[in-house]
């Protein structure tokens, strides 16, 4: 039963880490920023009400900011050479090699 319990914990673990940490870590960033937040302003409940969902909003941009900036920066369509074999885009070599001559 412990092994099970165990083993449960890691996969939970492993697959926080990769959501959190792996793809997008502003959103780690983000969420323990406002976590802090919310426990820095536990006493303060108007104060929070208008800080809290002003920093999320503001780290719902940055991260939305991150993901449009580095999909624009990434490679051109299938099939030119400048494709990315990595993202499932394979280099098509050039059907038409200039003439040597």
């Amino acid at each position: 039963m412990i092994g099970i319990l165990g083993r449960a914990l890691r996969a939970g673990g492993r697959f926080l880490w990769s959501f959190f940490v792996d793809d997008t870590p502003e959103v780690l960033v983000v969420v323990a920023v406002i976590v802090a937040g919310a426990y820095a302003l536990r006493g303060h409940d108007a104060l929070a009400v208008a800080v809290l969902p002003l920093v999320a909003s503001a780290g719902l941009a940055l991260c939305v900011w991150r993901a449009v900036r580095d999909r624009s920066a990434a490679p051109g369509p299938a099939g030119s050479d400048t494709a990315d074999p990595s993202r499932g885009r394979p280099n098509v070599p050039d059907r038409n090699p200039p003439l040597s001559g």
